[in-house]
């Protein structure tokens, strides 16, 4: 039994051990399994984000951060390698260049594992600190820039003073400034409006008449019916003397004498007033014109246009074109001219046979000879320096005639040591033995359109101006005289400035008055165009819409100009406007122009889509007109530069130039033309000032 048991297992053992092997078949038969791969891992998601803000040239370093979706490394990449790019992790850090001619596009890549993920940065050139510069033109208008001689700027002087030093005080357009007998000039006090920290206050007091005396500068001011006589120091600090209620009209000037009393001349009467305010009319009668010599109330004068103190106190009148004298008591007598005999040729002469042609203005010297600054009635721009002896003697000091583009003189003060000061309107000249010379100011050197780079162009009156996304300014420059046949301005005069500056003249062709000027981001410049009204009795015309292509070809995209006017919606030409004003473009490229009903003469707003398609609004949504920076800047009341900040408040960015731009840093001077400030850069923007363009660089 046990035998058999044994032989049994061995024989079953056998046989397993074949069939494990593939049977009693051999090897050919043998089946192998493969192994199986790994499963793979999914790809992760990569998120990338960064700060939404203007990247600049040399400025702070911009962080990148990447989320994945799954645990995983990152590796950063920079493409192109401008500027440098470090990572660390999850997150990389962009340094920008150093510098940067034009703006670049970078991407900054991140890979992990087989995803790959970038996200673009536009980097600007740096703007450079912030200020006012120019780009092109010239600043030598009618404005007020403090400075030496020809250096300095004069906008409209009005009024002048005297000291015992040989200096003058001005009113020039609203601001007292001073002149040195060398020709230095500065402001002391701008009256327009008084700021703690440049922005507008509402108050704005105007400067009537300016006076000097004891040694002491005195200012008067009008504001809400009351006259001020103020005392003003030499930093520009005023303090109130006295104060009257102000009358319909205001003084044409103001003496003061050393006893602290006051005079203001009026057209046709002189009135006295003291230091405590009281008022008395010394001679004439508020509104009556006449020439009657007499005391006091009783005198008349005809049109009062100058005074002036004698050595004995004897208060002298130029008067129409005569010369009369009041004295102390409020005697009128006539010592010089008549009345009746004015703008006409000047006779020397003796008490009434002398002649004046139109007398403007006059001054005492030192030796109590009378000067009269006489301008000529037959020739505009010949004048002569006369004099008049205390004996009524009529005299030809000095001929001359204005410059060629200068203003007409029209006032005339004498300073210590004899110095002659001749005030015209944007200068003052200087008369000395031997002649007359240009002391301080220039008048306006812009009276024609000039290509060329920077301060060698010339604008004659830029009036509207745009920008393209890279760089260029586009400037409607309105001529002087730009007055079509039918006494119409017809001629659009259109300027380019080169991100260099260079200044050329794309078009120069009568289509109509340029009303307004947009460019979109294809770089093309649309324009406005209305005319203002005939003389004749045909019927006026209208207005239209013109496109300027990056090639300069002009082109009408909707409108007719020589149709009539009305409000007509449809497509390009078919459409019509009346008085068009182009106001506004938005991110899809329509235009939004601002048109009035020939029928009611009410305000409309009309959009033009890229197509050329007119349509009319039934409301106005206010497209506005944003920076790079996304924020809105624009002129306040007062014209100085606002920026609407992302939480609704408002920085005031400049202050106002009293009618001049200077470069240096803001809050600096600025007197803008123009509907808005320009954004052609990061926070840049560019200003139309006087006969120039300038840039001004916003803090950032």
């Amino acid at each position: 039994m046990r035998t058999h048991f044994t032989k049994s297992a061995l024989a079953f053992s056998l046989l397993a051990l074949l069939a494990a092997c593939g049977g009693g078949g051999g090897g050919d038969n043998q089946t192998v399994v493969a192994p199986q791969p790994p499963t793979p891992q999914p790809a992760p998601e990569i998120t990338l984000s960064a700060p939404a803000e203007l990247v600049l040239a040399a400025s702070k370093p911009v962080t990148v951060d990447a989320k994945l979706s799954i645990p995983g490394t990152i590796s950063w990449t920079l493409n192109p390698a401008v500027g440098t790019l470090s990572g660390n992790g999850n997150s990389a850090v962009y340094t920008p260049p150093a510098t940067l001619a034009e703006k670049i596009q970078v991407s900054v890549l991140a890979t992990s594992g087989s995803s790959v993920k970038s996200i673009g940065i536009t980097v600007y050139p740096n703007p450079g600190t912030p200020g006012i510069s120019l780009v092109a033109g010239s600043s030598a208008g009618k404005v007020v820039v403090d400075g030496q001689g020809a250096d300095a700027r004069l906008r409209s002087v009005s009024a002048m003073a005297a000291d015992d030093k040989g200096n003058v005080y001005i009113n020039d357009a609203n601001v007292l400034r001073q002149v040195t007998p060398a020709g230095g000039v500065r402001t002391i006090k701008e009256f327009t409006r008084q700021t703690d920290d440049g922005a507008a206050t509402g108050y704005f007091p105007q400067l009537q008449g300016v006076a000097y005396a004891g040694g002491k500068l005195y200012a008067a001011t009008s504001w809400l019916g009351t006259l001020s006589i103020n005392l003003v120091d030499s930093k520009g600090g005023v303090s109130k003397v006295t104060e009257l209620p102000a009358r319909k009209t205001a003084p044409g000037g103001m003496l003061a004498d050393a006893g602290g009393q006051f005079y203001l001349r009026y057209e046709n009467d002189i009135v006295k007033v003291a230091a405590d305010g009281k008022t008395t009319a010394l001679a004439g009668l508020e509104g009556a014109s006449d020439g009657v010599d007499g005391a006091g109330d009783a005198a008349r004068f005809r049109a009062i246009r100058d005074f002036a103190f004698d050595q004995n106190g004897n208060l002298y009148v130029l008067d129409s074109a005569s010369v009369r004298k009041i004295t102390p008591g409020g005697q009128v007598s006539t010592v010089a001219g008549t009345l009746g005999a004015g703008n006409g040729a000047a006779v020397d002469g003796n008490g009434s046979e002398a002649r004046f042609g139109n007398p403007k203005s006059f001054a005492f010297d030192m030796l109590g000879k009378l000067l009269i600054l006489d301008r000529s009635g037959a020739m505009p721009t010949a004048f002569a320096i006369r004099t008049l002896t205390a004996e009524g003697k009529v005299g030809t000091l000095q001929s001359g005639s204005d410059p060629a583009a200068g203003s007409a003189s029209t006032l005339l003060r004498i300073g210590t040591g004899g110095t002659v000061f001749l005030g015209a309107g944007g200068r003052i000249d200087s008369y000395k033995t031997g002649g007359i010379s240009a002391l301080a100011g220039m008048e306006d050197d812009s009276t024609a359109s000039v290509d060329g780079v920077g301060s060698a162009a010339r604008f004659e009156r830029p009036v509207f101006m745009a920008a393209d996304n890279t760089g260029n300014l586009y400037v409607i420059d309105m001529p002087i005289g730009n007055i079509g046949p039918d006494k119409v301005t017809t001629r659009l005069v259109l300027r380019k400035i080169a991100p260099n500056g260079t200044v050329s003249t794309m078009i120069n062709q009568s289509v109509g008055t340029p009303s307004g000027i947009m460019a979109d981001k294809a770089g093309n410049i649309y324009v406005s165009t209305y005319a203002p009204g005939r003389t004749d009795s045909k019927p006026p015309y209208t207005g239209a819409l013109y496109r300027v292509t990056p090639a300069g070809v002009l082109e009408l995209v909707a409108g007719q100009p020589l149709a009539a006017p009305e409000l007509r919606d449809g497509p390009g030409m078919q459409a019509r406007f009346n008085q068009p004003y182009l106001d506004a473009i938005d991110a899809d490229n329509n235009l939004y122009v601002q048109d009035r009903d020939p029928a009611n003469g009410k305000t409309v707003w009309r959009k033009i889509s890229p197509s050329g398609v007119v349509s009319t609004l039934s409301q106005w949504h206010g497209v506005q007109m944003k920076a790079p920076d996304g924020l809105v800047y624009e002129y306040n009341l007062v014209g100085q530069i606002v920026r609407l900040n992302a939480d609704g408040s408002r920085t005031v960015l400049t202050n106002h130039g009293m009618g001049a731009t200077e470069a240096g840093p803001l809050p600096g001077r600025l007197t803008p033309i123009g509907h808005r400030p320009v954004p052609y850069g990061p926070y840049t923007l560019a200003v139309i000032g006087g006969s120039a363009i300038y840039k001004v660089v916003v803090p950032h």
